[in-house]
């Protein structure tokens, strides 16, 4: 199977990205305040690296390129899911009830995750890379639904959210998106449509990186403006009033969790 000059340009423009999100990250200390995502990234930056070596000097027909693609998929199937984790607590945290809810939720979205995929790899001919398969798109669905409703939820009750993590929830649930529009035009179009869609999904994963780029450049100009303030009388008489709907929610989430 040979790649196309395009592909080959998505390919090195994303790697590009990637190196330059990694550093950017690490050069703002974002690496403290979202680990996992930092992670991620490296994660993401290292698979292309060793995918683009072992295409050329291996060759991707070999057993050796085959088990390591799928190590990494391994690898990063499971520090996306954490990503999303880190971005629920890095946004809740501070309201203890809803935070021990939303733990319950994910570790139940979690287990219905992976007993999904072992129902749909077991009996397979490649066991691993099936599992592997149904879980990545298992949770990219789960991806766009947690970060879509984790939004709603924010704008709403108007929890406060650092922009850094609010650009990279939407940029993972964006990618997410995408990735789940494409499966199930796939199952209408066919594997016609192959080609096509891989552009499109190359297309947004680049968006995604931009935006995640973006925020980590422009992240200390932000921390360091500092939040613009209401003047103190209008504050004292409008911010009870915001938060009123919210601490109720938290204090009855703590007493149905305790009782």
């Amino acid at each position: 199977m040979d790649l196309r000059p395009l592909d080959y340009g998505f390919w090195a423009a994303g790697t590009i990205l990637e190196l330059l999100c990694v550093i950017w990250i690490w050069r703002r200390g974002l690496h403290r305040q979202l680990p996992w995502f930092a992670t991620y990234l490296g994660l993401v930056l290292t698979a292309d690296l060793a995918a683009w070596w072992l295409w050329h000097q291996v060759g991707y027909t070999d057993p050796k390129t085959f088990y390591i693609h799928w190590v990494f998929e391994a690898l990063l199937l499971v520090a996306r899911a954490l990503v999303i984790a880190e971005l629920c607590r890095d946004t809740l945290a501070a309201y203890a009830g809803i935070w021990k809810l939303s733990r319950l939720l994910l570790l139940a979205a979690a287990t219905a995750l992976v007993s999904f995929a072992l129902g749909t790899a077991w009996g397979a001919r490649e066991a691993w890379p099936a599992f592997i398969y149904s879980a990545q798109h298992g949770l990219e669905m789960a991806t766009a639904g947690i970060l879509l409703l984790l939004l709603a939820v924010c704008r709403y009750y108007r929890v406060p959210v650092r922009p850094v993590t609010l650009w990279v929830a939407f940029g993972l649930g964006f990618y997410a998106g995408v990735q789940t529009a494409l499966l199930a035009a796939l199952q209408i179009w066919g594997n016609a449509s192959i080609p096509t869609f891989s552009l499109i999904r190359s297309a947004s994963y680049l968006m995604a990186l931009g935006t995640w780029l973006t925020a980590a450049i422009r992240a200390r100009a932000e921390q360091v403006s500092g939040p613009v303030l209401l003047p103190v009388g209008l504050y004292e008489q409008t911010a009870p009033q915001v938060n009123e709907q919210l601490q109720k929610l938290n204090a009855r989430l703590l007493e149905i969790l305790r009782g």
